[in-house]
């Protein structure tokens, strides 16, 4: 298993500098030497639904933690292959979970992590900048669904020694006129009706925040895994980090 950025390129945006006083550089690079990329989502009501912090090394462990404030360490990558899991910390349901449904929610997260920060480069678009320290980016961006694009407010600032900052608001459903179709099969009204009822409400929020800085060499060899569980069938379960790292070389 290993931990890949995906570069996503599904929607639009255009950018209009805020009093950037200097050509703005590409979020790409940034995502690749991060040592701490986060991903936030919250409600229309402005409450937390999910944070995820990926801690990336630079011999390729990942340490994946989930909550507010720095976090629960949840999953633990190492050799960018073999991961182990934490049974317990933050599962959303204050239920202490095992086996597969533990392994499951462990991957959720994971991937929910990476699809988010996917998702807030998406709407972003291919165009999204780095701007200037301490500037501002004002922008807007959309999210294509059956029956039109969600619009989106997006605000980008960088503060030296801190990191990008990349935060998204919905600010409507951007629905289609609908048009009148009496010997309509699939676009009906019905069907209009049930795909917006699966849309987020106005207001939803995402943030992207990717720190400045280098990706320290490894997880200390020290770190205890005692109790936490291989996430693959036939795993073994290790008391140090060192002992991971020597069961992945043995393999």
């Amino acid at each position: 298993m290993s931990v890949v950025f995906p570069r996503c390129a599904l929607l639009a945006i255009a950018l209009f500098s805020a009093g950037a006083s200097a050509a703005p550089g590409a979020i790409e690079p940034l995502l690749e030497r991060s040592p701490n990329v986060t991903f936030t989502q919250g409600g229309s009501d402005g409450k937390l639904v999910f944070r995820g912090q990926l801690q990336q090394f630079a011999n390729g462990d990942t340490l994946l933690r989930v909550g507010e404030g720095e976090g629960q360490p949840v999953l633990l990558i190492l050799c960018s292959q073999q991961g182990w899991i934490n049974p317990v910390g933050e599962t959303g349901s204050g239920k202490r979970l095992a086996g597969k449904d533990l392994q499951a929610l462990r991957m959720m997260q994971y991937m929910g992590t990476l699809t988010g920060v996917a998702m807030v480069q998406g709407i972003g678009g291919e165009t999204l900048q780095v701007p200037s320290s301490g500037a501002a980016v004002a922008s807007t961006g959309s999210n294509p669904w059956a029956y039109g694009r969600e619009q989106f407010t997006v605000s980008t600032r960088h503060v030296a020694g801190q990191g990008l900052q990349v935060r998204a608001v919905k600010t409507s459903h951007g629905a289609t006129a609908a048009a009148d179709d009496p010997d309509a099969t699939f676009s009906t009204a019905d069907d209009r009706q049930a795909r917006l009822a699966e849309l987020e409400p106005v207001g939803t929020w995402r943030e992207l925040v990717i720190a400045d800085g280098e990706r320290p060499a490894s997880v200390p060899a020290a770190m205890s895994l005692r109790g936490w569980l291989p996430s693959a069938p036939g795993g073994k379960a290790v008391a140090t980090v060192g002992e991971g790292r020597s069961a992945c070389n043995a393999e």
